[in-house]
């Protein structure tokens, strides 16, 4: 199997995620059937402001399908991996402009805050696959 498809999995479960936590209303769900620490999970991702400006709006699915038309459209594929670990650093730009536009004024902010919130949690989400697929590549498991 190739790594580009692992690459891809990881890209589209953010607004899986976003989508699962904001509109499924599964918490109500694990509630019932007790697993409430798992529903106040939820819940606690719901009501986090940072989860719901950064994945929960419309700037982070805008993004992914840019980016996922872009590698489709590709004929070179053998980037994927580098186009991947650069993620956060193209987000952070997009972000700036997508959150001004929701917000119909530019605040100074965010030349601060976005990059310091998707840098962290960016790079930690991006490191934990890139580790996932090098220890597949390293078992043989992937391509």
């Amino acid at each position: 199997m190739s790594k580009n498809w692992v690459y891809l999995l990881a890209v589209i479960a953010l607004p899986v995620l976003s989508a699962i936590v904001n509109y499924t209303h599964c918490d109500q769900w694990l509630l019932s059937v007790n697993h409430a620490r798992a529903a106040s999970m939820i819940n606690a991702m719901r009501a986090n402001e940072q989860f719901q400006a950064f994945i929960g709006g419309w700037v982070f699915p805008v993004f992914i399908a840019l980016l996922l038309v872009y590698w489709l459209v590709q004929e070179d594929r053998s980037n994927i991996p580098m186009h991947f670990v650069l993620l956060p650093l193209a987000y952070i730009p997009f972000s700036i402009v997508g959150f001004t536009l929701v917000n119909a004024e530019f605040q100074v902010s965010y030349l601060y805050s976005n990059p310091l919130i998707i840098l962290t949690f960016g790079y930690a989400y991006v490191l934990f696959w890139w580790g996932f697929v090098s220890l597949f590549e390293k078992l043989k498991l992937l391509e």
